[in-house]
């Protein structure tokens, strides 16, 4: 990876979190967001399929990314719940349509 980014470089940063504990106070996550803010990534993702995310820990490390970005928008899915809408979700990814 070159840092600085060039201007003409469109970073994203893509990972599972299955590999990213919470634990010790969630420690890896804020790993992670301090490598989104050195490498000024564009985009970042982080998926994993039938991840059962509880409120704690989408609050926590909500505030995690928005402390060194400003900004974190988390949207998370289940294949348990019912999607009614023209995009279907399964098994936590998404593999749908759109209009």
């Amino acid at each position: 990876m070159t840092l600085p980014k060039p201007c003409t470089t469109f970073r994203v940063i893509s990972r599972n979190v299955n590999t990213l504990s919470t634990q010790l106070d969630y420690l890896q996550w804020k790993a992670a967001a301090q490598a989104i803010t050195t490498s000024k990534a564009n985009t970042v993702s982080f998926q994993e399929p039938n991840v059962a995310w509880n409120k704690i820990n989408k609050c926590c490390i909500q505030q995690i990314f928005k402390q060194p970005l400003g900004n974190a928008l988390i949207s998370t899915t289940v294949s348990s719940e019912i999607q009614t809408t023209s995009i279907e979700l399964q098994r936590g990814t998404y593999c749908g349509y759109g209009t």
